[in-house]
């Protein structure tokens, strides 16, 4: 623990909302009581270019939010890592509106996997 900070290991999350037979999330760790953390261990020229955008890097944006969402946290560390380097840490914080696009896209795809069930509870293969 490089920061002198409590790290709480959690398994699999299910938000406190009308989604919650559907969805869930498993970051890296919880930070008490407000943050998580997520983690990577991208090769070392990946690093250095996150280093130098400074940012989130856009392939891990949903995700990230996608854990704030179901969470609730107020912030989540995103850290990059590679042996015998400096890691890459930012803050992100919750992105309202990609929350509620988040959730519209689960709506979506969940009619969607409900319809085929549905589909599939009708079959008759003797028929």
């Amino acid at each position: 623990n490089i920061f002198d900070i409590e790290l709480h290991e959690v398994g699999f999350i299910e938000p406190d909302h009308d989604l919650s037979e559907w969805t869930g999330v498993s970051p890296d760790r919880l930070i008490d009581p407000d943050g998580l953390l997520e983690i990577k261990c991208p090769k070392s020229k990946t690093l250095f270019n996150y280093i130098k955008a400074n940012r989130l890097p856009n392939e891990y944006k949903w995700q990230v939010q996608g854990q704030l969402w179901v969470t609730q946290r107020v912030w989540c560390d995103f850290m990059a890592y590679y042996p015998g380097l400096k890691p890459f840490i930012i803050r992100v914080y919750p992105d309202i509106e990609m929350h509620k696009q988040i959730e519209e896209e689960l709506q979506i795809a969940i009619k969607s996997v409900k319809d085929i069930i549905e589909m599939y509870n009708k079959y008759d293969y003797l028929s």
